[in-house]
């Protein structure tokens, strides 16, 4: 199966016509644009036109998205359910699936959407202290055993993964998911949330893992969307 990966739009979608075909595209979070990030009535309007627009050129049999940190509006079931029905209205339902601590069976493979990042007081935070939305510390515990590809917003603590190498060169690599990620060894793992992240794909105990931003961390385009064979 031929997978193409990116993460971290907020709001910037890549030209669908330098996207190679693909069986999968997957969108490893931070989808939403950063003015409307936190206003449910003018991101399911930009999911309405924009997304569906794009995801509707897309050259993939099937899109995967997994929510991030900045993804705010998607930590409400209600709002999960509203996208549902937007996919519908617009004859995606079938192309686009979001991935939430869920398995997708495709083309023979399994997919693990994972939403969760480190960072406190954000959308789908691990953090202890966190009181953000859709908070859970125990978060990454829920990715499955034998997946195949594990989308998953958050970098793991590996060969600079999760550094900012653009900007403070500080590591924001996650520990706790790498740990997981050892334990669980899904084949393949796309991540983002860390821009500027390495990314080049690196091999641990036999998982292939790949940061997959699109923007820099000055949220200019920068990366062109990753495309793979598992």
């Amino acid at each position: 199966m031929v997978v193409t990966a990116s993460s971290d739009f907020h709001g910037y979608l890549p030209d669908t016509e330098s996207i190679p075909q693909s069986d999968l595209f997957a969108i490893a979070g931070d989808l939403s644009p950063l003015d409307c990030q936190r206003d449910p009535v003018s991101l399911e309007e930009w999911l309405r036109t924009d997304f569906c627009d794009w995801a509707d050129k897309v050259p993939a049999k099937r899109i995967a998205v997994v929510a991030g940190n900045h993804d705010f509006c998607f930590t409400a079931t209600d709002f999960q359910d509203r996208f549902t029905r937007i996919l519908i209205e617009r004859g995606l339902v079938g192309k686009v699936v979001y991935l939430e601590n869920a398995t997708m069976l495709f083309e023979g493979m399994r997919i693990f959407g994972c939403p969760y990042s480190d960072i406190s007081n954000w959308a789908y935070s691990t953090s202890v202290v966190s009181e953000g939305y859709g908070h859970d510390e125990h978060g990454y515990e829920k990715i499955e055993n034998d997946i195949d590809l594990l989308i998953v917003h958050q970098a793991p603590d590996f060969e600079d993964l999760g550094t900012s190498l653009q900007t403070s060169r500080r590591n924001f690599g996650s520990d706790r998911l790498l740990k997981v990620i050892r334990d669980r060894k899904p084949r393949h793992v796309v991540c983002g949330h860390i821009h500027s992240g390495n990314h080049n794909p690196v091999v641990c105990d036999g998982v292939t893992m790949r940061n997959v931003s699109y923007l820099d961390e000055h949220y200019i385009p920068s990366y062109k969307p990753v495309t793979f064979a598992i």
